[in-house]
């Protein structure tokens, strides 16, 4: 069973006083840059829904073509009322060399369901 989590790319997320979230950057199909290799500072928003609830160990692995760069436990976390969970990546630094893919798994210990979101960093046309 595949259930993709819904994930938002981009270079910041801040919280407003009345509690609103800000996305500076985001990001569509997509990332651009200038030139390889680069460093990126990368922010992402998670939603996902119906995880299985806290106490069970969980992670969300971050991946640069397979290889996995970043690990965040999400064992303790919690749903709202609609059985909605968020979570807020803030500058995750990823080092590329090359056009990359970029990959963010959420894994609940006990669930099969796959949650990811992708996405691809290339150079500006006519850059290396």
């Amino acid at each position: 069973m595949t259930n993709p989590l819904e994930a938002i790319f981009c270079d910041d997320i801040r919280r407003e006083d009345n509690g609103k979230l800000l996305i500076i950057g985001a990001y569509g199909g997509n990332i651009i840059v200038n030139k390889l290799p680069v460093q990126l500072r990368l922010s992402i928003w998670i939603r996902a829904t119906d995880l299985p609830e806290s106490p069970s160990p969980g992670l969300i692995k971050i991946s640069v073509n397979a290889e996995q760069v970043h690990q965040i436990d999400i064992s303790d976390r919690a749903q709202d009322d609609t059985g909605l969970t968020q979570f807020l990546l803030i500058g995750v630094p990823i080092d590329l060399e090359a056009p990359s893919r970029i990959t963010v798994e959420l894994k609940i210990d006990d669930d099969k369901t796959e949650r990811r979101a992708e996405i691809e960093v290339t150079p500006a046309a006519g850059e290396r």
